[in-house]
């Protein structure tokens, strides 16, 4: 899987929830003794400002699982230009970015 860049919009105060599939030329790659992660940052200052809640979701089918919760995505700031990335780290010690962009908080209209 090569890097993809992709921006992340979302309702501040919502849960989110993205799922991913590794494989290559069709096949699904297993997973099996990876792990993932992922942060969102400051994309001025570079601090960090929430972390995904990672999970390998079936690794002999290549699927991985990055959520948001709720409770996260309410402290961030919609007037502040986030970043993200999500990183796969392998059996061998290989780490990949399979993820990464920008994040945009909207708010909610109906309250």
């Amino acid at each position: 899987m090569t890097n993809k860049d992709t921006t992340i919009r979302f309702i501040k105060g919502e849960t989110l929830s993205l799922q991913y599939a590794f494989s290559q030329d069709g096949t699904p790659i297993n997973l099996a003794g990876a792990s993932t992660s992922g942060q969102i940052r400051d994309a001025r200052t570079d601090t960090l400002a929430a972390t995904f809640s990672m999970s390998i979701t079936d690794a002999a089918n290549g699927l991985v699982t990055a959520t948001l919760s709720a409770t996260t995505s309410a402290t961030l700031d919609e007037k502040t230009e986030y970043i993200y990335d999500h990183i796969i780290a392998y059996p061998s010690g290989t780490k990949h970015v399979f993820a990464r962009g920008k994040v945009m908080v909207e708010r909610r209209i109906t309250q």
